[in-house]
């Protein structure tokens, strides 16, 4: 029986002191049914059969632009008012500071299973996945018209993206006389959805991206 628990803790200046900080623990299991009493009879097809699953969790901290979280102020590129006979830039306030922000972070589960045939001449390896992201750090840009002079946060967290797939290893090896030789197959399928997402209320319902994949 395997079975492995681990754990980190990371913090960023890109958030807030309330959320800097982002636990991100782990774990993992695994079983050696060859190895069990009951499986003897069956080790001259199969010789080697695991059985394996693990979830844990990791972060992410690229927010748009440094400092997300504080009101900043900024330079106009030209100049707009002359003093004392010299050309003078002015100060403006930038997007303001989203105190809420927190990590995006991801979720991922993997069930599989390891096997080999005939003394291992032939082996395959096969795992299901399915990761979850929550908190997404977004820009909400496209939310709001010109209108509003650009005055909102220049990141937040918004939505929830679910992917899926599966991975499957195919391998073949053996020996004739002094040549080996070794035969590996990959197969890979995934697929992506947005669950959940702020959506422009002024676009037709065709333009939504809840529901679609992340293009």
């Amino acid at each position: 029986y395997l079975f492995e628990v681990a754990a980190r803790a990371d913090a960023s200046l890109n958030f807030p002191v309330e959320g800097r900080w982002g636990f991100f623990p782990g774990a993992g299991l695994g079983w050696i049914v060859s190895e069990e009493a009951f499986f003897e009879k069956m080790k001259s097809t199969m010789s080697f059969f695991k059985l394996k699953a693990s979830i844990g969790t990791t972060g992410k901290n690229e927010t748009i632009g440094s400092f997300a979280y504080l009101n900043t102020f900024s330079l106009t590129e030209n100049p707009v008012v002359v003093i004392g006979g010299l050309p003078v830039a002015a100060l403006y306030t930038s997007a303001p500071g989203n105190p809420g922000l927190v990590w995006e972070k991801h979720t991922m589960a993997n069930f599989g299973f390891e096997a080999e045939f005939k003394g291992g001449k032939f082996g395959i390896d096969f795992d299901y996945f399915y990761k979850e992201a929550h908190n997404i750090l977004n820009s909400v840009a496209a939310l709001y018209p010109a209108s509003v002079g650009h005055y909102f946060f220049s990141t937040v967290n918004d939505g929830i993206v679910a992917n899926r797939g599966v991975d499957l290893q195919l391998r073949h090896r053996n020996q004739i006389g002094d040549f080996r030789y070794g035969l590996t197959g990959n197969f890979n399928w995934a697929r992506n959805k947005i669950l959940k997402i702020t959506e422009n209320q002024n676009i037709p319902e065709w333009q939504n991206r809840t529901g679609r994949s992340v293009r």
